[in-house]
């Protein structure tokens, strides 16, 4: 099966568990950018409730795709959000045997918006060990910028859509597939249960373990 999504940053378990279930992934990038979106921003488990973490953007790029969309010139965001995953995360069981990999993501300096998502979603994908082939669409030839373009450039043509954004894309493309997910939920930071936040706040707190209570509570229908 092949997935088609816009990179998001640090995504949630909801994206991972899509990655995690299909043996093609495409970071759809060449998609144009919705600020309705979770395209550039994330939310962290913080001790006082959900904290959100933006990545900024140069202004006047309405209409542009994800690899066209330029980021702000204030270069401090790294620095911020890199010391938010300390603040929030460092005490956590796991956190310490990931930390090197998540302070490196936030060395680079990436000037679009693409560069930033995609990057933050192979990082993702390497710490939850996904085995999924991850593609960016725009190196797929073409670029195309429609999720049904995209699916014909592939080998593999059956379509795994998440029921929980039927609103994003639903073509009719026979054989296409449903996933319907159920967050595992687990002990964290915050007061109660905080299921869509970044799916690194569930690593740093479960680990190794973390994928297959993930698995567990996919079903495709």
């Amino acid at each position: 099966m092949v997935a088609v999504r816009p990179p998001e940053y640090f995504p949630n378990l909801d994206y991972l568990a899509l990655m995690a279930t299909v043996s093609t992934f495409v970071l759809a990038d060449t998609f144009q950018y919705s600020r309705q979106s979770l395209q550039n921003r994330t939310r962290l488990c913080s001790r006082d409730g959900v904290h959100w973490l933006t990545v900024p953007l140069k202004g006047g790029q309405h209409g542009r795709s994800q690899d066209a969309t330029a980021l702000g010139s204030d270069p401090t965001w790294r620095k911020r959000h890199w010391k938010a995953f300390l603040y929030n995360y460092t005490g956590t069981p796991y956190f310490v045997h990931y930390q090197a990999a998540v302070a490196k993501y936030f060395a680079h300096r990436p000037k679009m918006l693409a560069d930033a998502t995609c990057a933050s979603v192979r990082l993702v994908h390497q710490l939850f060990g996904l085995s999924s082939r991850l593609i960016r669409a725009s190196d797929l030839p073409g670029r195309p910028d429609t999720l049904l373009a995209a699916v014909r450039q592939l080998p593999q043509k059956t379509l795994l859509l998440p029921r929980l954004s039927a609103h994003f894309d639903r073509p009719q493309v026979p054989g296409s597939r449903v996933m319907d997910f159920e967050p595992p939920a687990y002990r964290h930071n915050c007061e109660g249960f905080a299921a869509r936040v970044t799916s690194l706040d569930m690593l740093f707190h479960c680990g190794p373990e973390s994928m297959a209570r993930i698995r567990a509570g996919v079903r495709v229908t």
